[in-house]
């Protein structure tokens, strides 16, 4: 309980750290634009930041992020007191201010390092030219266009997505088929259960593949959530994947805090109680029976936890 109030702690430290703050100057503080050069930047990497027409289309063609295509008439709606500039000013810079229904919040959080303030207003000039049939400026491709890999969170989301598969597919192999299993088989399965977990790598692997999935999953959420952004996580989207964060951190605490040792304690007490063929005591046989309980609740307790975080990340994108 101590661990998970330090780890709570920590956390919020951490939120309250390092929450994005507003950008370093305002959309008034931009220079008089060129809508022009704005499309030629639309179409090209600028001091190697992704490209934005790698992820925007302007003729209403699919792709990571939304259409461009009749940007200029929705802008001005998106957002209560912004006007069209302003929006489009923040969703450059800042992103996680407010996310287009459908779409989780992956756009880089770094133009403002990458982008004079000439270049962010030009592109801010490009996009707002963009009418219903994707008419404007044409954006020109030059030096440095083309389809630009996140390597960041390509390396992070596969890491995390298999991890978690294998933690998720061993816990509930355990919970749903061993256990059982073992239960059924009476005095086999509790010899059985003694070299499962003696002899096996599980011990090892599982808790490996739970620090790997939290850490993995806590660098795409730092990613996502634009640094833990106020605003983002205040979003709808921002909850729902807040809980699911907290939900897997709750999972994984409860396995090391809880799981681990309950698991230790039933397969010590195996080791010490099944080393003859002798049939056990009624005392010796109701202490197993407690701790495999215990074992098997603790099981289910975690599983659930990981089912939430499960749901909730897979959910918060179309929120």
């Amino acid at each position: 309980m101590r661990r998970l109030a330090l780890m709570s702690l920590i956390l919020a430290a951490l939120i309250a750290a390092c929450s994005s703050k507003d950008t370093q100057y305002s959309y008034s503080d931009l220079p008089a634009s060129d809508a022009a050069h704005g499309a030629t930047l639309f179409a090209q990497s600028v001091n190697e930041a992704v490209a934005c027409s790698s992820c925007h289309s302007v003729d209403g063609t699919a792709g990571a992020g939304p259409t461009l295509a009749n940007f200029a008439a929705e802008a001005g709606g998106r957002v209560s007191g912004q006007s069209a500039g302003e929006y489009t000013f923040y969703s450059l810079l800042r992103p996680a201010k407010f996310l287009v229904s459908g779409y989780s919040n992956i756009m880089p959080t770094n133009y403002e390092e990458k982008l004079s303030r000439q270049d962010t207003a030009d592109l801010i000039a490009y996009v707002l030219t963009l009418g219903g049939d994707g008419s404007g400026v044409a954006a020109q491709s030059s030096g440095g266009g083309g389809k630009s890999v996140d390597t960041y969170m390509l390396i992070f989301r596969l890491i995390h997505i298999f991890a978690a598969a294998f933690w998720f597919g061993a816990g509930s192999a355990m919970v749903l088929f061993l256990e059982p299993t073992f239960k059924a088989l009476g005095p086999d399965g509790q010899r059985f259960t003694r070299t499962f977990f003696t002899a096996s790598r599980w011990s090892i692997a599982l808790p490996l593949t739970a620090i790997t999935t939290t850490v993995a999953g806590l660098a795409l959420f730092y990613r996502v959530s634009d640094h833990f952004n106020a605003d983002w996580m205040g979003s709808t989207p921002g909850i729902v994947l807040s809980i699911g964060v907290v939900c897997g951190l709750l999972a994984f605490v409860h396995g090391g805090a809880v799981i681990g040792p309950s698991t230790s304690k039933y397969v010590a007490l195996l080791k010490e109680l099944t080393q003859s063929d002798a049939p056990l005591s009624e005392e010796q046989s109701s202490l197993l029976r407690r701790a495999q309980m215990n074992m098997a609740l603790h099981g289910r307790i975690s599983m659930v936890l990981i089912v939430a975080a499960m749901a909730c990340m897979i959910s918060a994108k179309y929120l």
